[in-house]
């Protein structure tokens, strides 16, 4: 199951549940999170804006103030 961010304390993190159980929180840097988060979001989420983008950069993107994906300043 992914979930794309669940309010806790105030703040959206972003968790992902492997088979029904949710994973221990981490630092919002956690390389090994973001991995896995940008891993299930473009094999889950194909066709989403959001995991597109991400395949195009192999890696998550910035996001506008209503959450779409912004292209990169290159």
């Amino acid at each position: 199951m992914l979930m794309l961010g669940t309010e806790q304390a105030g703040e959206i993190t972003p968790a992902i549940s492997n088979k029904g159980q949710p994973q221990e929180p981490r630092p919002p840097n956690d390389q090994r999170a973001g991995h896995n988060f940008y891993k299930a979001l473009v094999r889950r989420c194909r066709n989403t804006a959001l995991a597109s983008a991400a395949d195009r950069l192999r890696w998550l993107p910035r996001l506008d103030a209503e959450g779409n994906p912004v292209a990169p300043d290159h």
